[in-house]
């Protein structure tokens, strides 16, 4: 009865969610597609215990498509004298045949569950399951030898790698199209508002200031121009740990911190441009309370 009117709808493998944004590619999909070939490509055995009845667990894994997963073992109370569950490891492993494996490493959320397994057997290694810190693809991808536990992904030289591919890649005719748009912008009012939406290292920001003379990339200013308008830009970023390079860009740039709102917004100003530098995803346009501001001239994504 308890199990009964569960909605199993947002476990379905290929079922588009909330999180998979709308670029056509998915991140959450594609994680759960990896975590589902690796359990099914296994080298060694898998086995599963859960504190559910077996007829939920079957329906769990139908939904997440590895109803035809290759399991030596299902370990649940329902299939055991007594209803034992993992609170209890003795009863709920008694007869296991995984105990007879040379070693065993199991994945739980819960960190009692995993005390007990280490203090009951002695061939048990044990990795408590976070999925806000690490996927179960990344820990299976380390537990079965596939990548270097010692590997740390690093945002600021992945940008930086990725920047140098995105320089090159840009279409000078195309770029200088819009150099001029926003050049006819400023002539009608001379302000320019510009939203950069998952900003990175301000890497357009640096573009548009300094432009690329070796690939006829222009800036948006020549050294001619005789009275510089006012910029706006608003970069949002919400990556923690790529401020410190944002900073450093911004110094470079000439820029000086001007003024800090809170925790997550920088104001940076230099000759006729201001950089709002927010460590967030967006602003909710919804909020009344939030001031009106014009609509900017050019949003970069």
């Amino acid at each position: 009865e308890v199990y009964k009117d569960i909605d199993m709808e947002e476990l379905l493998s290929k079922r588009k969610r909330k999180d998979d944004g709308s670029t056509g590619y998915s991140h959450a999909q594609h994680d759960r597609i990896l975590t589902s070939r690796l359990l099914k490509n296994s080298p060694f055995p898998i086995a599963l215990a859960s504190n559910s009845p077996h007829h939920h667990i079957q329906k769990v894994l139908k939904y997440l498509g590895l109803n035809n997963l290759d399991l030596v073992e299902e370990l649940t109370p329902d299939r055991a004298a007594g209803y034992p569950t993992k609170h209890d490891v003795s009863a709920f492993f008694a007869g296991s045949q995984v105990l007879t494996f040379d070693r065993i490493l199991f994945l739980d959320d819960s960190q009692k569950n995993l005390e007990r397994m280490k203090s009951t057997f002695r061939n048990v290694d044990t990795v408590q399951m976070n999925h806000e810190k690490e996927s179960l693809s990344s820990i299976l991808l380390r537990e079965l030898g596939l990548v270097d536990p010692n590997f740390k992904f690093d945002p600021v030289k992945y940008l930086e790698s990725k920047n140098a591919v995105d320089a090159q890649s840009i279409h000078p005719q195309t770029w200088n199209k819009a150099i001029d748009f926003l050049r006819l912008r400023i002539a009608d009012n001379n302000i320019l508002r510009i939203v950069d939406v998952g900003a990175g290292r301000l890497n357009i920001l640096s573009l548009l200031m300094r432009g690329e003379s070796s690939r006829g990339v222009r800036s948006l200013f020549d050294e001619d121009t005789p009275s510089r308008p006012s910029v706006y830009y608003t970069a949002y970023e919400s990556n923690q740990e790529l401020l410190t390079s944002c900073q450093q860009n911004l110094s470079s740039l000439g820029f000086n911190l001007m003024e800090r709102r809170g925790a997550d917004e920088l104001i940076y100003e230099k000759e006729g441009w201001e950089v709002r530098l927010l460590l967030r995803d967006f602003d909710d346009a919804s909020n009344e309370e939030d001031e009106e501001e014009d609509a900017p001239d050019l949003i970069v994504g």
